[in-house]
């Protein structure tokens, strides 16, 4: 399983480094452990992991499932982007959260998390980023 798993892993980063819009997602679904998410992110060997609350109330498990992902070993490489409705109007608070980035809809969260992952430096208002012209080539046919 270890080696399948890193051969997978390998040839999952040449594959980004090709096309680093590409992006392979994997939805855990609603109200997952913080445990679970972990064991999810390592298994994956994920560069960022999404998370999102609706009610302010979930702020406090969002804020304990950063701490457990950064605790776990490799934790401390994966980026995190915090976004729903909880965040809205507060865009001041994930990081706060332990999160590295926000994203206020999907397609910002493209943007930041390619920034996050890649390294990229925010680019000007009036330029075109590598995925907003790969996007505008060959426009997705479905949300993946």
């Amino acid at each position: 399983m270890a080696k399948i798993r890193r051969e997978f892993s390998r040839a999952d980063r040449r594959r980004r480094q090709e096309n680093p819009c590409n992006w392979r997602t994997i939805y855990l679904g609603a109200d997952v452990p913080a445990s679970d998410i972990v064991q999810a992110v390592s298994h994956f060997d994920a560069d960022l992991l999404g998370l999102s609350a609706s009610q302010s109330i979930q702020l406090r498990t969002v804020r304990k499932t950063i701490d457990a992902v950064r605790s776990a070993p490799g934790g401390a490489y994966v980026k995190v982007i915090a976004g729903g409705f909880a965040f809205a109007g507060l865009d001041h608070l994930p990081p706060k959260l332990g999160a590295d980035g926000y994203a206020a809809n999907p397609a910002t969260a493209v943007e930041v998390g390619s920034q996050l992952v890649l390294g990229t430096v925010h680019q000007a208002a009036n330029s075109v980023t590598p995925c907003q012209r790969d996007l505008a080539i060959n426009p997705p046919i479905s949300v993946r």
